[in-house]
């Protein structure tokens, strides 16, 4: 799947994007314009957010409202979890490399740029030539 970044900051912010933390003053470190290759997609709270790599090449959650998806296909090792809890903090529904899917503690050392965390999502997304 790959998304094209139109814009780095919200026009207008709503209130599902204030319980995920997204301010008006939310800047996010991407480019406009750019294609990015999506590495997961979850919804948080009431927010579809795209796992990409920022400008420093970290993998960051980012609101899919700030990208147009430029090719929807998505790998065929992709695994999909779905908690009806809301077990995993505000994750209702995540799609990804099976430890973002099924490891709760994967995913969130790797919102923390966890080495470890990181070295598996390398070696999860680096054959993706999409």
């Amino acid at each position: 799947m790959n998304a094209i970044c139109n814009h780095i900051q919200f026009e207008d912010i709503n209130e599902s994007l204030r319980s995920v933390g997204f301010t008006e003053s939310s800047i996010f470190d991407l480019t406009v314009g750019k294609k990015y290759k999506v590495h997961g997609i979850c919804m948080m709270g009431e927010i579809v957010m795209l796992l990409v790599k920022n400008k420093d090449g970290f993998p960051n959650w980012y609101p899919a409202s700030i990208f147009s998806i430029t090719n929807s296909n998505v790998p065929s090792t992709w695994c999909f979890g779905y908690f009806e809890t809301k077990v995993v903090s505000d994750i209702k529904w995540i799609l990804g490399y099976k430890e973002l899917v099924n490891n709760q503690s994967h995913f969130n050392l790797l919102s923390e740029h966890d080495p470890d965390a990181l070295k598996i999502f390398i070696s999860r997304t680096k054959s993706d030539k999409r």
